[in-house]
């Protein structure tokens, strides 16, 4: 029980401590400025990649959700180059493609030119490391054009560095320049294993040539660099294909020493394949030397180590060599052995040829249905995009079509409305007119009636007045004259009377208009 309580305690405090380190890489993270944000994923990658899977991708996960948008473009960058890594190291390549290719996009959409490059150059590893050395070749001869462009020396000798390893898996092809051209360009400033790595290869691609004093030049060069910079994994290395050179040149007691070192070198830093390659050289200088036990137990341990490394070609000729002294040895029972074991691994061999053409069949099946299903969505994206131009377009015009028809009814009301005023106007003008008209008409028989008949009876009361003023009139003649002049009265009232009559009318007329 106690022990029990001591476990649930560990379990606790670990995942306690597990809280308060994603929390302070969060704090990290909230305070790192966009410029260091390559910095800081680069010390971030190392870490993840100690850490299991679920682990890191939830670390991620957290940062991403994190809230840092000093720039979120370039962010967005390095927390898919993170899953990228992540999925790369647990051989989920077609998962990193994909990762990649949106990344591709995502960079050269927001002119993030040294990213872009970087994406390139990863894409060139993931199509290299599924058997597609062509698009590799393509992608990681863009990444080296772009860093050049950039002025960005190390990262495009790093380019051609890759580029140098890719081409060394291609048969008939002259890889020398691709090291030469990334130390000449990078200098100091390519990486120090990079900068070992291709002064190494350059020697063993000398050594295949048969060049063999250029081939110890860069082997010592190699080997003072690492020295220097007291990489003695390295160091072991380098050692050990100076002894083969030596071995190739008759040397071999300076190549016995070398190699002995190789050996002790990949044991030490768990290079078993460096060590077992040391160990099959040392059996063979042995073997000439005529000590048959000694190349026996070198090749022993060096089938040993190959084993324990999973390389399987490498043991055919390892076995045929042992069964060969066995045979010199009139030992056939133990030859026969190695030979049958020989027999085995070549069927072995075969059959795992055969995995590997149907993992590279099925790998390149995939990563085409991967390409058709991304050309698709390409596809469909813009047939959505023209669609959705068509139907904003269709939209526009007709709106534009409601506001003319709008605007054309307006026009045709507004004419309408100018038509009935102009009528009502004319019917207007007309009435007026007709008023006017019968105005003047009125005037002229009021004009008339004033000159004619108002006229005469006024003249006959002044002229009845003159004769009723002469003195010898008599009496009957002056009552006839009154009499005259009450009826010329009588008549001038009716006269006055009518006049009277059409002043009126034509006052109703005129308030009726």
């Amino acid at each position: 029980m106690k022990h029990f309580y001591l476990l649930f305690i560990f379990i606790y405090l670990s995942g306690y401590a597990q809280i308060l380190s994603q929390d302070s890489l969060k704090q990290e993270f909230l305070h790192t400025k966009a410029h260091q944000y390559e910095t800081f994923f680069e010390t971030l990658d190392a870490r993840l990649t100690q850490l299991p899977m679920k682990e890191a991708l939830s670390i991620v996960r957290i940062l991403q959700n994190a809230g840092n948008s000093d720039n979120p473009e370039k962010l967005q960058h390095y927390i898919t180059q993170s899953l990228f890594r992540i999925h790369y190291q647990q051989k989920n390549y077609l998962l990193a493609d994909s990762l990649l290719q949106k990344d591709l996009i995502h960079t050269k959409k927001y002119h993030l030119i040294s990213e872009h490059a970087e994406t390139l150059l990863n894409l060139g590893m993931v199509y290299n490391t599924l058997y597609k050395y062509s698009e590799a070749t393509q992608y990681m001869q863009q990444a080296y054009h772009q860093f050049s462009s950039q002025n960005k020396k190390a990262r495009a000798a790093t380019a051609l560095y890759e580029l140098g390893n890719l081409c060394l898996k291609m048969p008939e092809r002259d890889c020398e320049e691709y090291f030469q051209k990334a130390l000449a360009l990078g200098g100091d400033s390519l990486k120090r294993v990079y900068h070992i790595s291709s002064l190494n290869t350059l020697g063993l691609i000398q050594s295949g040539n048969k060049r063999y004093s250029q081939s110890l030049s860069y082997y010592q060069k190699a080997l003072d660099l690492a020295a220097a910079t007291h990489d003695s994994a390295w160091m072991g290395i380098v050692r050990g294909n100076i002894g083969f050179v030596l071995l190739q040149t008759g040397r071999e007691d300076e190549a016995l020493a070398y190699l002995l070192e190789d050996m002790e070198s990949g044991l030490q830093h768990n290079e078993l394949l460096s060590a077992a390659a040391a160990a099959v050289s040392i059996s063979k200088i042995y073997r000439d030397k005529n000590q048959p036990d000694l190349a026996k137990k070198y090749l022993l341990q060096g089938i040993e180590l190959t084993q324990k490394v999973g390389f399987l070609p490498v043991l055919k000729p390892m076995y045929k060599e042992l069964a060969s002294i066995y045979e010199q040895e009139k030992q056939y029972t133990e030859a026969i052995k190695y030979l049958h074991l020989q027999i085995q691994l070549n069927d072995s061999l075969a059959k795992k040829r055969r995995e590997i053409d149907v993992i590279k069949m099925q790998s390149s099946f995939d990563l085409q249905k991967k390409e058709n299903e991304v050309k698709n969505l390409t596809e469909e994206n813009a047939r959505q995009k023209h669609l959705t131009v068509i139907v904003i377009t269709g939209l526009t015009l007709c709106l534009l079509l409601v506001i003319l028809t709008l605007r054309i009814r307006q026009k045709i009301k507004i004419n309408q409305l100018l038509i009935r005023q102009k009528t009502d106007l004319e019917n207007e003008v007309t009435n007026r007119t007709h008023t006017l008209l019968e105005y003047n008409h009125q005037l002229k028989e009021f004009s008339f009636m004033t000159a004619h008949n108002l006229r005469r009876p006024v003249a006959m009361i002044l002229g009845l007045g003159q004769v009723l003023r002469l003195p010898d009139n008599k009496p009957d003649e002056e009552r006839l004259y009154i009499e005259k002049l009450i009826d010329t009265t009588n008549e001038l009232d009716l006269v006055l009377k009518q006049m009277n009559g059409l002043l009126e009318k034509k006052q109703d007329s005129v308030i009726d208009n």
